[in-house]
């Protein structure tokens, strides 16, 4: 209060000379105000800042500026948007797709006699009309996982060799079906199977998650699943974690938490929270077999999963791990 009435008083007291200097610059920031905020009208867009857990971004919003403003994807109505068929003489299966950039633009990995990368915009006509395809993967191979950041359009996409020995990942942008840049693990010998290899990609983004398994020719010795973390925009590999498992334990739960800071993966019996940062192994948790429902929450502290009987949660309350579960009945898996 003290700096106001001051700051007031100084004001009440140069009022001729502050008008002198001020008025023409005042006169003119009106004016572009003025002629900023009818184009904005006009074209019914608008940004700002938002803050959220996983960071800083700016939003742009499309629509009326006197209503409810949202993104050019949520202006449409309820029900199915368009429906994307395969050709009929090249049939193919598709098991990967991911929605991004605040659910405007649709990535899909095309497998079986078809493998390739395609883009969609949500908003297209029906049937749609992908925006860019890459067809350029080695083939023949097996597209086997993609994923999209949410407030960007950074695109991943997982794919493997024919013989099974090596995986690789492009990363795309909106703009081309050429990626921005294209990653393989430095493997020495070793195998990848399909099943033993995922990627994901987080909200802002800050890093692309890659696993792999290393396979060794002998059943004897141990398994080796690498975990790497790399830039978004550079596809440099940030750092890397190894983990010794018993051989043919796989890969399996997936799952990176929006902010990039935890990553949650599976392996056969055992559930693993790895923090990023400074690659610790914040928390294990025994399943009991191979299932394939995982998730972890945005902020990364809590995680969930479904097995035999029961579907479990995990939450971080305090530095300390803590489960809840609920029984779904007999004879029945989450």
């Amino acid at each position: 209060k003290y700096y106001m009435n001051k700051l007031l008083f100084c004001y009440f007291v140069d009022w001729r000379k502050v008008m002198r200097k001020s008025i023409l610059p005042l006169f003119v920031l009106i004016c572009i105000s003025v002629m900023c905020t009818g184009l904005l009208a006009q074209d019914g867009v608008r940004q700002f800042m938002k803050v959220t857990p996983e960071g800083t971004e700016i939003i742009t919003e499309y629509g009326p500026i006197s209503g409810h403003a949202t993104d050019p994807g949520r202006n449409t109505s309820a029900g199915l948007l368009w429906n994307y068929p395969h050709p009929p003489t090249q049939p193919w299966i598709s098991s990967t797709v991911s929605i991004g950039d605040r659910g405007t633009q649709v990535f899909v990995g095309q497998d079986l006699n078809y493998e390739r990368a395609q883009l969609f915009s949500v908003t297209d006509g029906n049937p749609p009309t992908p925006i860019w395809e890459d067809t350029l993967l080695e083939s023949p191979n097996n597209v086997y996982m993609v994923d999209s950041s949410q407030t960007g359009d950074f695109h991943v996409l997982l794919y493997r060799s024919s013989d099974a020995t090596q995986v690789y990942v492009n990363c795309y942008r909106t703009g081309s079906s050429t990626p921005i840049w294209t990653w393989t693990p430095p493997f020495v010998g070793g195998v990848t199977t399909v099943g033993a290899a995922k990627v994901a990609i987080d909200r802002a983004p800050t890093v692309v998650a890659i696993g792999a398994v290393e396979y060794d020719a002998d059943p004897l010795v141990d398994d080796i699943i690498h975990l790497y973390f790399l830039d978004p925009i550079t596809g440099a590999v940030n750092s890397t974690y190894d983990k010794i498992r018993p051989h043919n334990k796989g890969l399996r739960g997936w799952d990176l938490s929006s902010n990039g800071k935890r990553l949650l993966y599976h392996s056969s019996t055992d559930c693993y929270i790895l923090d990023i940062p400074t690659l610790t192994e914040e928390h294990s948790s025994y399943i009991g077999a191979s299932f394939d429902s995982h998730c972890i929450s945005g902020d990364g502290d809590k995680y969930a999963y479904g097995k035999f009987y029961y579907v479990v949660l995990w939450e971080k309350i305090g530095g300390v791990w803590s489960s809840y579960d609920h029984y779904i009945g007999s004879g029945k898996y989450g």
